[in-house]
């Protein structure tokens, strides 16, 4: 399986206030998100990160290691602080600041930012993270009129902490991103 993820502030205390996450800590926070993905996620399944994965975290390399999947980062605009405390790079089969990548069927773009224009934008897909100013869930996908052609189900980070809903699968195949 392939799954997409942005913005999981790990440690991030004032995420939880900006977009209304249900827990009273950080460390509360974490804990769910390390559940809910290793509840999901299998060891060959690869996991693209959109970005700010940490933010002030104190223990990004504990985290690391206790997740599942083969993760590939693409990096953000707080990824900069923690990437610096250890060898972030043995945890990632890779690090990118944008990626022009396929499922084997389509060809994605991957960037933390939405882009307004990217190679090939009639024929492929953008997929970003950074999206917050909402409490709405805010697909991080564009061309959306054509997801059912596809069978893709993409769901904002939401699911990654919110211990109240039941994600419901849409598709049948390829990417599915309830964490």
């Amino acid at each position: 399986m392939i799954y997409f993820i942005a913005d999981t502030h790990f440690g991030h205390e004032n995420v939880i206030r900006f977009c209304d996450r249900p827990f009273s800590s950080a460390d509360d926070m974490d804990e769910a998100m390390i559940a809910n993905w290793n509840a999901r996620v299998r060891g060959n399944d690869t996991v693209y990160i959109l970005g700010d994965m940490f933010f002030r975290s104190t223990n990004a390399e504990a985290i690391l290691q206790r997740l599942r999947g083969k993760k590939r980062l693409i990096v953000g605009n707080h990824d900069g602080s923690w990437m610096a405390k250890f060898d972030y790079a043995r945890y990632f089969v890779s690090v990118d600041n944008f990626l022009e990548t396929s499922d084997g069927q389509h060809s994605l773009t991957l960037c933390h930012y939405p882009l307004l224009s990217w190679k090939h934008a009639r024929r492929s897909y953008m997929i970003h993270g950074i999206v917050f100013w909402t409490k709405n869930p805010i697909p991080m996908l564009h061309r959306l009129s054509e997801l059912d052609k596809y069978n893709y189900y993409f769901q904002f980070t939401l699911n990654a902490y919110d211990r109240d809903v039941e994600p419901s699968i849409l598709s049948k195949n390829n990417v599915i991103i309830d964490l």
